[in-house]
């Protein structure tokens, strides 16, 4: 049984070292999904642009796709296809 108070992780040094870990991995987190996310949106624009318009299937598979090699892939892709029924998310 503890006896009294535990200290404020954030007041000891073992609590700071975990929250400036916790924080660094938030903020590489962040940068992948913000590289992931503006290449989703190029994506989507490209085939806009190019095609008229997205089938809401690709669309949605566009949407779940989280690597940023594979949307990159993609891209070149939309940019060399010439209809849209040819883009494939393989």
């Amino acid at each position: 049984m503890l006896i009294g108070a535990l200290p404020d992780l954030t007041e000891t040094q073992s609590g700071k070292d975990l929250i400036a870990i916790g924080v660094q991995q938030g903020k590489a987190e962040g940068l992948v999904e913000g590289k992931s996310e503006g290449k989703r949106d190029s994506l989507l624009m490209i085939l806009q642009v190019r095609f008229g318009g997205v089938p809401e299937t690709i669309h949605e598979s566009v949407m779940a796709i989280g690597s940023t090699e594979h949307l990159g892939e993609l891209i070149q892709q939309a940019l060399q296809i010439e209809s849209i029924s040819e883009f494939r998310l393989e």
